[in-house]
């Protein structure tokens, strides 16, 4: 568990509910068009937007197998950032995912404005760019345990339900590049996703009013992590 947190998260999003969608036979635009049209009455949040994540993990996948053996506590890290790929002044996220079942934790902290290729260029180097952001004691041990394992990214859409307590997204452009053997350089990621993601989220205490939507989904209910699919595309994981 992470507790005995010194300073405070910027964003902690408490027992979220997301459930998670790949509809094989439909393309991007018509699962947003399907979304638009039928599905409780959700319009656009706001623009669609590129989404970049580098995943932390151990030297032996420790969070992969626990969320492929579907441990009580699943952990996701990863460092966030929107936009361009490469970017020379990018004010990154950490983000902390802790999961069991369906429902999430999501811890956020702030992280110092940066080079992306730069703290990718050494182990020391993302250890130093982790020391300036002052993070919590806790939180600064864990991250000497980890490297940067994988990098992804993708184009999102967002939707709104009218009672704005119920958002959908729509992943699309999912594209991967394995970083334990290119530690020091990014290099153009590779698409292994031809399908959309859709995830519907909403906080637990809305999951009683869930039904009304998700008994309008027609879409196929998976279990579909961006992560394991990333870690197993490049490395010889065996479980």
């Amino acid at each position: 568990m992470l507790n005995n947190m010194s300073q405070p998260a910027i964003e902690i999003s408490r027992k979220r509910y997301e459930r998670k969608y790949t509809p094989e036979v439909l393309t991007a635009p018509q699962a947003k068009n399907i979304i638009r049209s039928s599905l409780g009455f959700f319009k656009p949040l706001h623009h669609p937007r590129y989404i970049n994540n580098i995943y932390l993990d151990t030297i032996r996948f420790d969070n992969y197998y626990d969320n492929v053996h579907g441990s009580s506590e699943r952990k996701k890290i990863r460092i966030r950032w929107y936009g361009d790929l490469i970017q020379h002044n990018v004010s990154p996220l950490l983000e902390i995912k802790i999961k069991s079942a369906h429902v999430g934790d999501k811890i956020q902290f702030m992280l110092p404005h940066c080079d992306i290729a730069t703290i990718l260029h050494s182990h020391s180097a993302m250890q130093a760019f982790f020391h300036q952001a002052e993070l919590p004691v806790t939180i600064s041990n864990m991250l000497k345990t980890l490297h940067p394992c994988l990098l992804n990214r993708y184009k999102r859409t967002y939707f709104i339900d009218t009672t704005g307590n119920f958002r959908m997204t729509v992943d699309e452009n999912i594209r991967y590049q394995g970083l334990r053997n290119n530690f020091n350089r990014i290099i153009r990621p590779v698409s292994l996703n031809k399908n959309p993601v859709i995830e519907l989220k909403y906080d637990e205490k809305f999951d009683n009013e869930a039904s009304r939507i998700t008994e309008n989904i027609p879409f196929r209910l998976t279990k579909n992590s961006k992560y394991v699919n990333g870690i197993e595309s490049f490395f010889n994981v065996v479980y």
